[in-house]
């Protein structure tokens, strides 16, 4: 019995296991005189303690440990008490073979001793997968502190070569105030097979409480789906539809770009769903001139599930945390696909990059080598939808290059104007403003399909003065 010596130490449970045992047939052995040689003594003290009722002439069970770390003391006081004892005619035995009972040691089958093999073989693994893990971790966290204060030196030092911040880009002197203070705004949204979604994130970007015009362009990438005739059937002025054959996502940006008439582009990706204030709240720092581009805060909406909620901690981590400690560095690395305001001067310069796996990124270090800020905004909230399978989920992180011959010129290159294949301009007038009443025919429910709290249901005007806009 564990932590026991003599039968008047037992406690009321110990004892009716003990009674249990022998009433099953087993021989209950007690240890009277423990010589503690797990707290390592010392040789001399633990046969001092294991001789001492031989010098009374008494018996005893002495508790001797073969286990537990460090035994040399023990295995020392054992070959001790053997060369004390043995010329006094005491012969050392097993306590089964003492007794003349079957012996204590059973002969283990193969396959029960393969379990415990790989039992220890596993605890094993996972000690030392546990220390690389550590290692590994701490490598990254010097990496992630050395790559941010790397970050913010560069750019400041990139800052510190460009010019003054008033000859920046489509700005005025710092502090000035816009002559508008809520300019039109057109937004981009480039689609590929969003038929699922594509109605909710119109309804959702027209039904917003922005004081100044609003147009949207949808460019259509070659979608095999209904995605471009669900826009079609929207039919409203404000409303834009370019069909271009299938280029990838950076062509289809520069072909909206060049349609588009504001001075403030808004890109947004076909799965996502604005609140009425994202983008009042979004454009807002564009009115400090040295500010380029703004970065909004992307939420999950189907959090559903184990890589619903995995996704849902990755976004709190990357804009709640990243993004808020690169805003206030002034190092901001990446504007997201799904919700970003650029000044459209800046893109005229720039170009969106279309030989690249990350345009979000390749743009936005451009956009901070041209010396301008990249800013985050937490109150511009936009609702995407993540992938809900490892497959989508895997489709999505490993994005091929695809290949598109030529770069689509940007407005504002010398090859944009006039240049073909570009979709034409819409007429004047075709703003939206807010404040219409109605609802998308077909899609009065949609609010409720995206499923993102704060998003009331569309209120939009139906009409047949669509403005279609088809490859030239």
């Amino acid at each position: 019995m564990p932590y026991s010596s003599r039968t008047d130490g037992l406690t009321a449970p110990e004892w009716r296991a003990a009674r249990q045992a022998g009433e099953d047939g087993y021989v209950v052995v007690f240890a009277d005189r423990d010589t503690e040689d797990w707290t390592r003594p010392g040789t001399a003290k633990i046969v001092e303690t294991a001789l001492a009722a031989e010098e009374r002439g008494e018996g005893a069970v002495v508790m001797l440990h073969d286990a537990g770390g460090d035994r040399s003391g023990t295995v020392a006081a054992v070959e001790r008490i053997i060369e004390r004892l043995r010329p006094e005619g005491y012969r050392f035995t097993t306590l089964t073979e003492a007794l003349g009972t079957p012996s204590a040691e059973m002969r283990v089958p193969a396959h029960e001793r393969a379990v415990g093999w790989t039992l220890v073989a596993a605890q094993q693994a996972a000690s030392a997968l546990t220390g690389t893990m550590g290692v590994l971790f701490a490598v990254a966290g010097g990496l992630y502190v050395l790559g941010t204060a790397f970050a913010h030196v560069h750019v400041r030092r990139v800052r510190g070569r460009a010019r003054d911040p008033r000859d920046a880009i489509g700005t005025s002197g710092p502090g000035e105030v816009p002559l508008d203070p809520f300019p039109p705004v057109s937004v981009i949204v480039p689609a590929y097979n969003e038929e699922a979604g594509i109605a909710a994130t119109i309804a959702s970007l027209l039904d917003t409480d922005y004081p100044g015009g609003v147009e949207l362009i949808v460019v259509d990438d070659g979608s095999l789906d209904r995605t471009a005739a669900i826009v079609d059937s929207i039919a409203l002025p404000a409303v834009q539809l370019i069909r271009k054959a299938n280029g990838g996502k950076p062509g289809a940006l520069n072909t909206g770009i060049a349609v588009a008439r504001a001075e403030i582009l808004v890109l947004v990706d076909a799965d996502t769903v604005f609140q009425r204030d994202t983008i009042r709240h979004l454009v807002a720092p564009l009115a400090d001139p040295r500010v380029g581009a703004v970065s909004g805060n992307t939420k999950v909406a189907n959090r559903g599930g184990l890589l619903g909620r995995w996704q849902h901690i990755e976004y709190v981590i990357g804009f709640n945390l990243d993004r808020r400690m690169f805003d206030v560095l002034e190092c901001m690395p990446t504007v997201p696909g799904a919700i970003g305001a650029f000044r459209r001067p800046v893109l005229a310069q720039v170009g969106v990059p279309d030989d690249t796996l990350a345009e979000d990124t390749d743009l936005t270090m451009a956009i901070c080598r041209a010396g301008l800020r990249v800013v985050y905004e937490e109150k511009a909230l936009a609702w995407t939808e993540t992938p809900s399978t490892p497959r989508q989920l895997w489709r999505q992180r490993y994005r091929p290059a695809a290949h598109v011959p030529g770069r689509r010129p940007v407005p504002g290159h010398r090859a944009a104007r006039g240049a073909p294949g570009l979709a034409r301009r819409p007429a004047d007038g075709d703003f939206y403003r807010p404040g219409r009443p109605g609802t998308i025919p077909g899609h009065d429910r949609l609010h409720m399909t995206a499923g993102v709290p704060g998003v009331p249901g569309p209120h939009l005007s139906p009409s047949r003065n669509t403005v279609r806009l088809e490859p030239c």
